[in-house]
């Protein structure tokens, strides 16, 4: 159940209001209220929103990087392997191509997994 009021001007121009089921009004204008006390209190003012930002310069000294930071990634070179067994030729190593060509063995492709430390050598990654 919703609540409709039609108003119809001496000039012939028509408003209707609507209100529904949960509460929600529907206006054809702008509503002006008479007193803002309760609606102020319930948004921020433009100064009081200006105050909440961080400046540039605030946030470059807040947030700066203070210590050691992957800054590339990349392959080595690659070796070549051909086995059917289950031995780990390269520690660190990503496999970028495999083939099985029909004989004894299997081709693979390794390439070690390297990256910079803030811009310094390069490092083989490794595991344990």
């Amino acid at each position: 159940m919703s609540w409709h009021l039609h108003i119809r001007g001496s000039a012939g121009q028509e408003y209707n209001h609507k209100w529904d089921t949960s509460g929600n009004y529907a206006y054809p204008g702008q509503v002006t209220p008479a007193n803002y006390a309760n609606f102020d209190a319930r948004y921020y003012t433009k100064t009081l929103s200006d105050s909440r930002y961080y400046t540039k310069a605030q946030s470059d000294a807040g947030y700066q990087a203070k210590g050691n930071y992957v800054t590339g990634v990349r392959f080595g070179a690659s070796a070549e392997y051909q086995e059917r067994g289950n031995s780990e030729r390269m520690t660190g190593g990503a496999m970028t191509s495999f083939a099985d060509r029909g004989s004894s063995n299997y081709w693979i492709r390794l390439r070690p997994l390297q990256y910079q430390i803030n811009g310094g050598s390069w490092v083989t990654a490794a595991y344990s």
